[in-house]
């Protein structure tokens, strides 16, 4: 989100996350997109193989995104 309010990237996040974003400075603008896109995610990586410790930790804040998203559409 840094990358993108430093005009540097763009993203597709879903809604939940927007939630979390403040846009009342105006440095990112949010489009809706339509028709709403349902989405799901991978991750791979080579069997067997070392993961660095910042991998390790991105892994464990998706699965807890994840898990939180799953949680508030029940």
């Amino acid at each position: 989100m840094e990358m993108v309010s430093f005009n540097q990237g763009i993203t597709i996040l879903p809604q939940s996350d927007l939630k979390e974003i403040d846009v009342s400075e105006g440095k990112i603008k949010v489009i809706p997109l339509i028709p709403h896109i349902n989405w799901q995610i991978g991750i791979a990586w080579k069997k067997d193989s070392y993961i660095s410790y910042a991998t390790r930790t991105w892994i464990d804040f998706i699965k807890t995104k994840l898990e939180a998203s799953k949680d508030k559409t029940k």
